[in-house]
């Protein structure tokens, strides 16, 4: 089963700015929805109350307390059928007079529009129309009994202005929830802008650049920015007691293994062969774990590749002096590798050596950097190595002619090497027909003068 990525700081700040925005505009909208519609209601309210008064107005001072209303006193909106618009006046159960939008007022009784005393509220007015209105018991001047006046309007006319409310607030603060999440992104990148630098600081650290740390931090950074200066510096310090315990003891054994070999070659053959084999391997495991010793913990540094390249070539040439060997290097100046000095020398030792050993009459170094990655490749004019035993070659030990000098260890070196600093290398067929050795290192190319 896959193991599940971790979110980023980014994607955690913007999932919880996304929840806590989405649960912060959810609250708003309901309160704001709810203080528009009691606003509403209440003005809708106060117009029920005010055509109350005018209905109240047009039928004061009647004779004997009758209401000779005129046709329609509040409206034509009334006398529409079933709009839901409709006033009522009522002395008991008999209705004394009615909007047009109720109907025609047929022997004086007929279904009450409100009971009396009835604050603005809702109900279902004849029709199955949704209504809000009042009633109020009103005692008119020479009047025996208060009259019922009874006011509503249609549901409609509020619930339409909440519903145009509702929406609008459901767009702004739509709008208002995205321009919030945009800005809480970009303050995010700002606010985690330090963490960007930080890994390019730690990044330029390995690189072998100097000083990367340095410069203003935020506070909350800073203990790291100490305690990575103080890794670093800690780090150095154990590489370079690592390295120098094994040069000392490197220096140590050499004398004591050569006078032994010597010793053994001045005895009779039958004891010295197997004797001088086993002082052989001794030297060889020996050097095997003091390079593996000396490579626990390499020193990132930006070296160049051509220095060393003809630094190899020039030893390699006094080395093989006798065999008339043309040595080329088409190594880019700019071209540097990102690791220890040392193991690059180890590398392109081993590798242009054997290439010397095998070669007619020339050995070509070429290097140059491209994606962030060193290139470099080692060709010779000798034999070649066959498809079907290249992999083998870099097996310790392994030799593909036990004429030719050396122990088999130089390949298998130069592999376990370029694997610690994540390279590879691998064997093919040069132009001429000989060994094509490519070796793929961390390498990075010179900034251009200013």
């Amino acid at each position: 089963m896959a193991e599940r990525r971790p979110y980023s700081l980014a994607a955690r700040l913007a999932l919880i700015t996304a929840i806590w925005s989405a649960a912060a505009l959810l609250v708003t909208g309901v309160i704001l929805a709810g203080l528009f519609r009691s606003d509403a209601e209440r003005e809708f309210d106060a117009r029920i109350e005010a055509d109350l008064v005018n209905l109240v107005r047009d039928a004061a001072g009647r004779p004997a307390g009758e209401p000779a209303l005129p046709v329609e006193p509040l409206g034509p909106l009334f006398r529409e059928p079933f709009s839901g618009w409709a006033w009522q006046v009522r002395r008991g159960d008999a209705i004394v007079a009615q909007s047009g939008s109720l109907g025609p007022l047929v022997g004086g009784v007929m279904e009450p529009l409100l009971a009396p005393g009835t604050r603005p509220a809702d109900f279902v007015a004849p029709g199955g129309i949704a209504s809000r209105g009042a009633a109020r018991p009103i005692l008119l001047g020479g009047g025996s009994e208060p009259l019922i006046f009874a006011v509503a309007r249609p549901r409609a006319e509020i619930d339409a202005t909440l519903s145009y409310f509702s929406t609008l607030m459901l767009y702004s603060l739509a709008v208002f929830g995205a321009v919030m999440f945009a800005a809480s992104l970009f303050l995010t990148r700002i606010m985690l802008a330090p963490v960007t630098r930080l890994e390019e600081a730690v990044r330029r650290m390995r690189d072998g650049e100097t000083a990367p740390l340095d410069g203003r931090w935020p506070r909350e950074i800073m203990p790291v920015i100490g305690e990575l200066k103080d890794l670093n510096a800690h780090i150095d310090r154990l590489i370079e007691r690592s390295r120098n315990q094994t040069s000392d003891l490197a220096h140590a054994l050499k004398t004591p293994l050569s006078i032994m070999r010597q010793a053994a070659e001045q005895a009779p053959a039958e004891t010295a062969e197997p004797l001088i084999a086993q002082l052989d391997r001794i030297g060889h495991s020996l050097d095997w774990h003091l390079t593996r010793r000396r490579l626990a913990g390499p020193h990132y540094g930006r070296v160049n590749v051509h220095d060393v390249t003809e630094d190899v070539l020039f030893a390699m040439s006094r080395l093989f002096e006798g065999r008339g060997l043309d040595f080329k290097s088409r190594v880019e100046t700019n071209a540097h590798f990102i690791g220890d000095e040392e193991d690059l020398h180890e590398m392109l030792g081993n590798l242009i050596e054997n290439a010397c050993k095998w070669a007619n009459g020339s050995v070509t170094v070429a290097g140059a950097v491209s994606g962030g990655a060193l290139h470099i490749r080692i060709d010779d004019d000798g034999p070649g190595i066959p498809d079907n035993v290249a992999e083998a070659v870099f097996g310790r030990g392994t030799r593909l002619d036990e004429t030719a000098p050396g122990h088999g260890h130089g390949l298998a070196i130069v592999r376990d090497i370029s694997g610690l600093y994540g390279g590879a290398v691998d064997i093919g067929a040069s132009a001429s027909g000989g060994a094509s050795i490519r070796l793929t290192l961390p390498g990075a190319e010179a900034a251009a003068p200013a």
